[in-house]
């Protein structure tokens, strides 16, 4: 099942200098259909980007940190594709209640533009950092979903796969069958908390562990050091997909549990 996300810019932002921000359809099929990289902007991000001295849940405040995140949302690097919530600048009628009374009940939309967070799009077009995390953003039948992460799958389908995590849990989610089209899995674990302060030796390290450059694919669930390290094996010729809470997303649309209910307490 297809679903055709065409809505307008959000009123906030008419007047404000946005590219295109492709759906969550699009960033699949570049996914499968590119071997690009991806690196994906969040509400930590731009938070780090925007109000400095101020620390993430999993990430102390990091003068070099908020440096790169700068670096990277502009960057015109061709090897990497740069991902950020289009839902928070595009209204297409999906959106899940608990998001839209987000941005409007809390003024997130007021806040972009206060903090002036367009100014750092300086790419000609984006892709939505939603794409690991839809089931939470968008209410879309169950058809729709099906079909969606089946899709997703095909990103990894006969590759190999490093898995670069900082959650020690993620074995437990329905990891198995989410990778079930992966050549092989391999696990590199990272700490769960200030990992983007050991990024120049993370990166050492993976350097040294022999993943191909021509046909493994590294996919990264570690926090905004995520971020700045699927840009990073980029530019050293590695291809790295920033997935976010992809895992875990997956575990709750085939468990069916209701976004933001009580049994997902404790998601994020």
């Amino acid at each position: 099942m297809a679903v055709v996300f065409n809505g307008g810019v959000r009123d906030i932002f008419r007047r404000c200098p946005i590219p295109p921000i492709y759906d969550i359809e699009k960033t699949v099929d570049m996914l499968i259909e590119t071997d690009k990289s991806f690196s994906r902007f969040g509400d930590g991000e731009f938070k780090l980007m925007t109000e400095r001295g101020v620390d993430h849940n999993f990430q102390k405040s990091n003068p070099k940190l908020t440096e790169r995140l700068i670096e990277i949302i502009g960057s015109k690097e061709d090897s990497v594709e740069v991902g950020i919530n289009r839902i928070y600048f595009y209204q297409d009628g999906f959106g899940h209640p608990h998001i839209e009374n987000f941005i409007y009940n809390r003024g997130y939309g007021r806040l972009m533009v206060e903090k002036r967070y367009f100014d750092f799009l300086k790419r000609d077009h984006y892709y939505d950092s939603v794409f690991s995390i839809p089931f939470h953003h968008y209410r879309l039948p169950k058809a729709f979903f099906d079909g969606y992460f089946n899709n997703v799958k095909k990103i990894w389908e006969d590759r190999n796969v490093w898995l670069v995590t900082g959650d020690v849990e993620i074995m437990k989610y329905d990891f198995n069958i989410f990778f079930e089209s992966a050549k092989s899995i391999k696990t590199v674990g990272l700490s769960k908390i200030d990992a983007f302060d050991y990024h120049d030796r993370i990166l050492r390290y993976l350097n040294t562990l022999g993943i191909s450059k021509k046909n493994d694919i590294v996919i990264l669930v570690c926090g905004l050091e995520a971020t700045v390290l699927a840009y990073d094996l980029a530019e050293l010729g590695y291809r790295a997909i920033d997935a976010g809470h992809i895992a875990k997303e997956y575990n709750n649309y085939r468990k069916g549990i209701v976004p933001y209910s009580k049994f997902d307490k404790g998601f994020f």
